[in-house]
C-alpha cells in the first residue's frame, strides 16, 4: 500500500478501525481503494470527522424536568463514533461509506430529555458528517489522481481525473 495511505491508518485508528480486517465483515479489508494523490483530501476529511466525533453534544432536558430541577438545563453526551466501512474511487470520484456506533443514553436520562431537541441535535451531527463527505467527494472530482493537481474527469473505459501534466 502507498506510504501516505498507511500514514492515514496510523493517524486515524478510530475511523479506520476495520482496516485490513476480515473481508467477510468489512470492505476495508482491501484498504483504501483510491489514488494516493487524494491523500490531502482524505487527511482533511478524516481530521474533521475525528474532531467532530470527539466533541461533546448537548441536549436540553424537557420543560417538565427543568421545572422540577431548576439547576439542571442540559445533558452532555458523547456523540456516535464514526466507523468507515469503505473508502474507494468510483467513476473518478471518491466514495466514503460509514456507519455510526452510538453509546446508548441511560433510560432514566433519556426519558427526561427534550426529545425534539435531541433528534434535532442528532440530525445536525449526521448532516455535518454527510456534508463533509460530500465536499471531499466534490474535491476529488477536481483533483488529478496521478499528481494531486487540479484536473478534470476523463471517461472512455475507466473514468479518471487527470491534469494536463498527467496526460502528457
Amino acid at each position: 500500500f502507498p506510504v501516505t495511505i498507511l500514514i492515514l491508518v496510523e493517524k486515524y485508528p478510530e475511523l479506520l478501525r476495520d482496516y485490513g480486517g476480515d473481508p467477510k465483515v468489512t470492505c476495508l479489508s482491501w484498504g483504501l481503494e483510491c489514488s494516493d494523490s487524494w491523500y490531502k483530501i482524505l487527511d482533511d476529511l478524516f481530521g474533521y470527522l475525528t474532531s467532530h466525533m470527539n466533541r461533546q453534544l448537548y441536549v436540553r432536558y424537557s420543560a417538565e424536568y427543568r421545572e422540577k430541577n431548576k439547576d439542571v438545563f442540559e445533558y452532555s453526551f458523547n456523540p456516535p463514533k464514526i466507523i468507515l466501512d469503505q473508502v474507494k474511487s468510483k467513476y473518478a470520484c471518491l466514495r466514503v461509506y460509514y456507519h455510526t456506533d452510538f453509546e446508548e443514553i441511560p433510560e432514566d436520562i433519556y426519558q427526561n430529555l427534550d426529545l425534539p431537541n435531541f433528534y434535532k441535535t442528532m440530525e445536525w451531527y449526521n448532516d455535518r458528517i454527510d456534508s463533509a463527505i460530500s465536499y471531499a467527494e466534490y474535491l476529488s472530482r477536481r483533483t488529478c489522481e496521478v499528481t494531486g493537481k487540479e484536473g478534470k474527469v476523463y471517461s472512455g473505459g475507466w473514468w479518471t481525473v487527470l491534469c494536463d501534466e498527467a496526460l502528457s
